[in-house]
């Protein structure tokens, strides 16, 4: 279920491509915040998905915080990267993705 609910949070901000940010949500006892940077790419241009997820390791197992999103037509450009941290009641948990539009179907429609 957390891992789920993390994957959601990531897949949402990306499919909507439209802020830099999106505000922190509360799911159950997790706390899920997602960015995008930059904010305006054009073809071929990479972009940085992050997604932070910060829980109590009493109430959450760590082991059970997982990212695996898809991007549906954008293309991951190398490896993610994880990072963690935490004190006695607040694990960050951080993933940062490198992606990139390089097909045609990812290109933003005019509006």
């Amino acid at each position: 279920m957390t891992r789920l609910l993390a994957l959601t949070a990531l897949a949402s901000t990306v499919a909507a491509l439209a802020a830099t940010a999106a505000p922190a949500a509360t799911v159950g006892p997790l706390t899920i915040e997602t960015r995008l940077t930059p904010r305006y790419v054009f073809f071929g241009d990479t972009i940085t998905a992050r997604l932070d997820v910060l829980f109590d390791p009493r109430v959450v197992d760590a082991s059970s915080v997982e990212a695996s999103p898809s991007f549906g037509l954008w293309q991951e450009i190398g490896a993610p990267q994880e990072t963690s941290s935490a004190s006695a009641t607040l694990v960050r948990e951080t993933w940062q993705f490198e992606i990139s539009c390089l097909t045609y179907g990812c290109v933003p429609k005019q509006p």
